[in-house]
């Protein structure tokens, strides 16, 4: 009697999930709103910057996950009762104008082409810069230059107290601000959008589980290796954060609505699965070895399910 086939288990799985990835999966959608991320970077007085400091200190918040909006000088903070936070580095604030030149036939002011009076005089650029810190770098200062991250106006998950539960128990620096979710190595943080920005709490929950996942991999716990966007092995770890969400949401028992976006982020990293049949197999080892690492801080696993029962 011969032997059947020897099955290659490895291939035959990769080639699953290739097939069903790729029979009809929608393509990820973000599930929050870039723009509910917060208010435009603001002046002390509360006045909106403008041109390069609106797009400059806007980028600058986002990448540095500040919540405030507020952008203030040294001497300005000092002025409120506030101090800078020793070792904060600031950010550039440029004053950019047109002015009519002294000794003209107008004082200097800032230059309108449409003004008949200024057309006689002689204009020139005026560029100056100054320093401003963000008021998530600067102490003592008024309430209102710190808006509550937790003044939402989304519902809470059906789920709520299973969410608050297992994330508190996280000895996680998170942080809210910006449009973007990712977890900074270089100062072992996770930054999310906040709240209001997102689909619903589940959605909030299932991308802060993602980040959360990428969080184990810091130096301190797990040690897996990043790499820069666009390697092999920062696709890898973006595998093993979404597989690792998924199992949490599952330990949470969100709803499965959220499973199809779960699907079709994995699916963005098609490519390396068709390279090698081992990747999703890897993946999803290393996602329940950070899963385990996520429940180890927990006083009870089991929590999720009694509170289901």
């Amino acid at each position: 009697m011969s032997k059947s086939p020897k099955r290659d288990a490895a291939q035959e799985i990769t080639d699953h999930f290739i097939k069903q990835l790729e029979a009809g999966t929608k393509p990820w959608v973000r599930p929050w709103d870039t723009a509910a991320c917060g208010a435009a970077p603001l002046r002390y007085n509360g006045e909106r910057y403008h041109g390069i400091n609106h797009f400059y200190l806007d980028l600058m918040q986002y990448s540095l996950g500040f919540s405030s909006p507020y952008w203030l000088t040294f001497q300005q903070a000092k002025t409120l009762g506030g101090q800078v936070r020793k070792g904060s580095k600031g950010q550039i604030s440029i004053l950019y104008r047109t002015v009519v030149k002294q000794g003209s036939d107008t004082p200097p002011e800032e230059f309108d082409p449409q003004n008949p009076d200024h057309q006689a005089g002689c204009s020139y650029k005026f560029l100056k810069y100054y320093i401003v810190f963000n008021a998530d770098q600067i102490e003592g200062l008024p309430d209102r230059f710190h808006p509550d991250p937790a003044d939402f106006d989304i519902p809470p998950s059906s789920r709520q107290a299973a969410i608050d539960e297992f994330f508190g128990a996280l000895p996680v620096k998170l942080s809210h601000g910006g449009a973007r979710a990712f977890f900074r190595l270089a100062t072992d943080q996770v930054v999310m959008p906040p709240l209001r920005s997102f689909k619903s709490s589940d959605h909030y929950a299932s991308v802060l589980a993602h980040e959360c996942t990428h969080w184990t991999g810091g130096a301190a716990r797990l040690a897996r290796k990043f790499g820069s966007f666009g390697s092999q092995t920062y696709a890898r770890e973006e595998l093993i954060a979404e597989i690792g969400s998924f199992l949490l949401c599952r330990h949470l028992r969100l709803p499965m609505e959220l499973d199809d976006n779960h699907i079709s982020y994995v699916a963005s990293w098609l490519e390396i699965l068709k390279n090698d049949k081992t990747a999703i197999l890897a993946a999803a080892a290393k996602a329940q070895q950070a899963f385990s690492h996520l429940q180890s801080y927990q006083a009870d696993n089991s929590f999720a399910e009694r509170e289901a029962a």
